[in-house]
């Protein structure tokens, strides 16, 4: 089991009467079920992230988990929504740039290994924001599923590969009153890499 948590709190000097207001939370806890079923783990993650609050725009208040904080393939690592004007992420934003914030979040997931070089994994992501990004927002991100996969040439040599389904909340919408109303459509991916180990 794992538990993290930041707080921070105070006068960040700059300008006067601004002052910062950040929480951030994670947990995590993985569990081997070999008593019960052999090669099986099973986990599961909870975190909070704290965003900007619209009614106190003096006060800094965004919390970030580094992106490389892998909770799902699509959900929160890529630039997805129509609503860059409200978060400053689209499709085109720098994918360095993206982290996760403003999130309630829960991921569950298994793995699974069929022997020393084969295996899999299925990973469930489901999270809300705590506050929305404009004015009588939503707050629902949506569900996301993955599948991966792994084959181990050798020791230090591995193919890895994944697909997602995201499905979209009403989060995505934007602004309530923009008109027309945006669709929100799936996202899905596929990705493949080899990794070497040196």
């Amino acid at each position: 089991m794992g538990l993290e948590g930041l707080f921070t709190s105070g006068d960040p000097g700059t300008v006067s009467g601004n002052d910062a207001n950040q929480k951030g939370l994670a947990v995590e806890a993985h569990y081997d079920l070999f008593d019960w079923f052999k090669n099986l783990s099973v986990y599961g993650r909870a975190g909070f992230a704290s965003g900007a609050d619209l009614d106190k725009p003096t006060t800094l208040s965004i919390f970030t988990f580094n992106r490389n904080y892998d909770i799902a393939m699509i959900l929160f690592n890529q630039g997805v929504g129509a609503i860059p004007n409200q978060t400053g992420v689209s499709a085109s934003s720098n994918p360095d740039a993206n982290a996760i914030t403003n999130t309630y979040y829960f991921n569950a997931g298994a793995d699974y290994s069929f022997n020393d070089r084969v295996g899999v994994n299925f990973n469930y992501a489901v999270a809300q924001a705590p506050l929305p990004v404009t004015r009588g927002g939503n707050k629902f991100y949506g569900h996301e599923v993955d599948l991966n996969g792994w084959y181990r040439f050798r020791e230090n040599l591995n193919l890895g590969g994944s697909v997602g389904l995201f499905l979209p909340g009403e989060f995505y919408n934007g602004s309530p009153q923009r008109l027309p109303a945006w669709a929100i459509d799936h996202a899905y991916g596929a990705q493949m890499g080899v990794t070497l180990l040196f």
